[in-house]
């Protein structure tokens, strides 16, 4: 995701992310307004301690209003 993250940003700031994060560091989310993490993300609790005013449950049927 990383890897991704940094690619985008090459194109102009990344607004947010939405999905499954797998094990990316929480850290590495940094800057974002949106951090909708998903199925398969190992750093939920910690991702939604760190960024409680970007951070999104997510999940099936929800509707995220940019």
């Amino acid at each position: 995701m990383e890897d991704i993250l940094k690619a985008a940003s090459q194109f102009g700031e990344v607004y947010g992310i939405i999905g499954g994060l797998h094990s990316t560091p929480a850290e590495s989310l940094e800057g974002f307004k949106l951090i909708c993490a998903t199925h398969c993300t190992e750093q939920k609790d910690q991702i939604k301690q760190i960024y409680p005013n970007a951070y999104l449950e997510g999940g099936a049927g929800r509707i995220i209003e940019i």
